[in-house]
């Protein structure tokens, strides 16, 4: 039923505001993210980095830049490591 007071109080059809629903329910305390949100981001950036190695190293490359393959290793672990690095100084 749509309010008809300037407040937005709902009222029955005599004018009278309607009861609450007696006493407020308990919310269940609410756990905090933070704590494990840094070590699972770890555990994402440790399994993206073994997945982008393999990709990388079993990608087939040619013989003129023998240089690629670790510069994109190198590449791959400092976007892994640098990923995480948010979270744990958030929590520091």
């Amino acid at each position: 039923m749509a309010s008809s007071r300037a407040d937005g109080r709902s009222t029955t059809l005599y004018g009278r505001h309607r009861k609450g629903a007696g006493k407020p329910r308990k919310a269940r305390p609410e756990r905090p993210v933070e704590p494990f949100m840094a070590a699972l981001m770890t555990a994402l950036a440790a399994l993206w980095l073994a997945g982008m190695l393999a990709a990388v190293w079993l990608m087939p490359m040619s013989a003129p830049a023998p240089w690629a393959r670790e510069a994109a290793s190198a590449v791959c672990a400092a976007a892994a490591v640098l990923s995480t690095v948010p979270a744990w100084t958030y929590l520091a």
